[in-house]
């Protein structure tokens, strides 16, 4: 399997990122291609070109804004403002790949939410100024398209520097990490670094959080790298990211999971079931259960248990607060192996009948009929749901 690894000691912006990919094999004329067919009135080009920081070979990728300077870590947040509707009509009308038009408005919506929530008001009508820049445009599709066409199949960033002090924004000085920026980090892991300043960009937080589990890779052959250079010189560090591409052999089977979890004594078992069951059918659980408990007083209840990707952590984390059965949550991020699963239809019996396969090694050890077609061929055939999930077994031997 194909996974990137993002290092970030000095932080992450769009461009560095689109740097480090370019470097990493990315095609720097189909990303310039692409980002020109965007039609961004105050966009003439871009200009990549081979750096060193603190004599560390990188590459920077900086767009050509007319008559303005393209900006990056801790610089002034001044930008002309657009709307997120504007954006995503730009991206639609664009010669993207379907892929990357949906990565680079999830990306955007993604800042949207952050910046309404700051605002409080709603993504639709936030008045983007950074990130509706021509630049902040650039970098968002141009790292977008860099990633789908390295292919990776999995992309991990362990950790990001944001850095501290302050930076001026549009609305004014902000301590680091800006607002929106706090917001975006939710569920990566972040450090101080080593800079007085700005270190990672809304841009670049919701890039690495869209794309990245946070933690360890698992084990992997290392094939290659690439080192994306931020615009400012520091003292004690260089300001680069660098992406590593690496193949991973038997471990593809390792991800990171969260698992969240509740003690709730308070409740109505109404109330619980019915929170489980909206999870059981929400795309972003990958499982929900209950457990009993014995709390303090003696008091029964009931430990809600749910487990969701590290990227997912904020959306699951809201449904289970919105239900009102609990005033906070634990949470801890862990390994979880799993089978490479395939699904497929068979017809047994008259019945179609789906089946869940499981492979290890590219090796099949796993074949389980759904339920619910064992309970359809029960009813056709006037049989017990045992007997058709013994008819089924037998004809998958």
């Amino acid at each position: 399997m194909k996974i990137g690894i993002f290092d970030c000691p000095s932080g992450a912006a769009g461009d560095m990122i689109l740097g480090a990919l370019i470097d990493c094999g990315a095609d720097s004329e189909r990303i310039e291609s692409a980002l020109m067919s965007l039609g961004v009135e105050e966009l003439e080009g871009v200009e990549i070109k081979e750096v060193f920081r603190s004599g560390v070979r990188a590459v920077k990728f900086e767009p050509l804004i007319g008559h303005h300077h393209h900006h990056s870590q801790g610089e002034n947040h001044h930008h002309q403002h657009r709307h997120l509707p504007d954006i995503e009509r730009m991206i639609d009308a664009a010669d993207l790949p379907e892929k990357v038009q949906q990565d680079s408005k999830a990306v955007f919506s993604m800042i949207a939410k952050a910046e309404a929530q700051v605002h409080g008001t709603t993504p639709e009508k936030v008045h983007f100024h950074e990130v509706g820049a021509a630049d902040s445009i650039a970098d968002i599709v141009g790292c977008c398209f860099g990633i789908y066409l390295l292919g990776f199949e999995k992309m991990y960033c362990p950790k990001v520097a944001i850095g501290s002090g302050t930076v001026q924004c549009a609305h004014g000085v902000m301590p680091v990490p800006a607002p929106a920026t706090e917001i975006l980090i939710r569920g990566l892991n972040v450090f101080r670094g080593e800079a007085d300043t700005e270190l990672l960009t809304p841009t670049g937080a919701a890039i690495l959080k869209y794309f990245c589990l946070p933690g360890e890779p698992p084990a992997y052959n290392n094939v290659r790298s690439g080192y994306g250079a931020g615009s400012k010189e520091f003292a004690k560090m260089a300001n680069i990211i660098r992406l590593t591409e690496g193949s991973s052999g038997d471990e593809q089977l390792m991800e990171k999971a969260v698992m969240m979890e509740t003690n709730v004594d308070d409740s109505t078992g109404e109330l619980v079931g019915s929170l489980a069951g909206e999870l059981a059918g929400n795309e972003s659980c990958l499982d929900v259960w209950t457990e009993p408990v014995y709390m303090k007083k003696g008091r029964p209840g009931v430990k809600f248990c749910v487990l969701c990707r590290a990227e997912d952590l904020d959306k699951i984390a809201e449904i289970v607060f919105r239900s009102g059965i609990t005033l906070g949550i634990r949470y801890q991020t862990m390994d979880r192996i799993t089978l490479q699963r395939e699904f497929e239809t068979a017809e047994i019996e008259g019945c179609e009948v789906r089946l869940k396969k499981g492979f290890y090694n590219g090796e099949q050890v796993f074949c389980k009929p759904e339920f619910s077609d064992c309970r359809k061929l029960a009813e056709m055939k006037e049989l017990s749901p045992a007997r058709a999930l013994n008819t089924i077994t037998g004809h998958l031997k």
